[in-house]
């Protein structure tokens, strides 16, 4: 099994607006009342700032760290459906992984739907403080702000 990160280009876009998890489809949705291809076509910078894991040839998620403004960075991750299948890989170099996304950056944050169990244990793991709910999304939908400090910056 061969896995390679990479820079998205716009068919990645395409690809992950068809065949990101549902679970993905519904935050995204819920919280900026937009598809993901939407969203990431106005990703400042995404061709620079994200990547996109493969595996087999076959896009798998798309991450990244998007700076708004100063000390306004945003860390995100979409993923389709096979990312299940590799979670274990993926959690092998996750750590290396994110600790490259968040270098340089002493603040990030983001918000996650609070049904994303997943996600949610996930961003745990890595370390990151998750708030308590609040209706923040389409028709009050809950979300969690999650903070992530780098104390290497």
């Amino acid at each position: 099994m061969e896995y390679i990160f990479r820079k998205p280009d716009k068919n990645d876009i395409k690809f992950f607006d068809k065949n990101a998890r549902q679970s993905d489809k519904d935050e995204v949705f819920l919280f900026s009342s937009r598809t993901i291809g939407e969203v990431l076509s106005e990703t400042p910078n995404i061709e620079k700032d994200a990547d996109v894991w493969i595996v087999d040839g076959k896009p798998v998620a798309i991450f990244g760290v998007t700076t708004f403004e100063e000390n306004n960075n945003v860390i995100w991750m979409l993923a389709t459906d096979d990312f299940d299948k590799y979670a274990k890989m993926f959690r092998v170099k996750c750590k290396e992984v994110f600790g490259k996304m968040i270098e340089g950056h002493d603040y990030l944050y983001n918000f996650v739907w609070y049904k994303h169990k997943k996600a949610i244990k996930w961003l745990k793991w890595l370390g990151a403080e998750i708030s308590d709910p609040l209706p923040i999304g389409l028709n009050n939908e809950l979300f969690c702000k999650f903070e992530i400090k780098n104390k290497n910056v």
